[in-house]
């Protein structure tokens, strides 16, 4: 167990560059600059489902995604990323479902 916490912390420095501290995880997590452009892009998308018509865990998972919608260091990663550059900027994000 010792050796793969040590292996970690190890690639951690190594790769402190791709890894930032997400404020709205509990924890103070470490997430990397590709998961939060992940969590904001599907953050913006809004709620589509209702919960008492399908699938209750993807409705939370997607409410809880709501937080990233508006953050914005997750809006920075993503018109910095070459590949999302031509994405337009939202003037108003969706409406979350409550």
């Amino acid at each position: 167990m010792a050796q793969a916490y040590d292996m970690a912390e190890e690639w951690l420095v190594k790769n402190q560059q791709l890894m930032i501290r997400c404020p709205y995880q509990p924890g103070n997590l470490v997430i990397s600059k590709k998961a939060c452009t992940k969590r904001h892009l599907v953050g913006r998308k809004g709620i589509i489902s209702d919960p008492r018509r399908g699938d209750s865990f993807y409705y939370k998972v997607k409410k809880d995604l709501s937080l990233c919608r508006q953050c914005s260091i997750g809006e920075k990663l993503v018109y910095s990323s070459p590949m999302i550059r031509r994405l337009r900027r939202p003037t108003e994000y969706p409406r979350v479902a409550a």
